[in-house]
């Protein structure tokens, strides 16, 4: 019998400790609390297992990468270089655009009255 990695002899071992701790009084209540929290984590974790099945489906249907899905910070930096690359090209294009226009001969600043 095996619990949590825990043998049989290393339960009663605890349930004895327990049972001395809490007292025969409220080792109900306190068992019930534990059972509680116990399904509580078995429900939390089965919720998180499915999320994780549920987002590599997803992934699986729109031919993403699985990994890149589950990861998302991967696809954040992905969508900031692609910003990065958007930008740099419009960069360019006004680099371009402001090398066409011919230059002001004269001083850089007039007065203007």
């Amino acid at each position: 019998m095996s619990f949590f990695g825990i043998g049989a002899q290393e339960l009663i071992l605890i349930l004895l400790i327990l049972l001395i701790v809490v007292g025969p009084s409220r080792l109900p209540e306190v068992a019930s609390s534990l059972g509680k929290g116990v399904r509580k984590f078995k429900e939390m974790s089965a919720d998180i297992g499915k999320d994780f099945k549920d987002m590599a489906d997803e992934a699986k249907e729109s031919g993403k990468d699985i990994h890149e899905s589950l990861n998302p910070v991967a696809g954040i930096q992905k969508d900031i270089k692609e910003i990065s690359d958007d930008v740099k090209g419009i960069g360019k294009e006004i680099t371009t655009a402001t090398d066409t226009i011919p230059k002001a001969k004269g001083p850089a600043t007039q007065k203007i009255t």
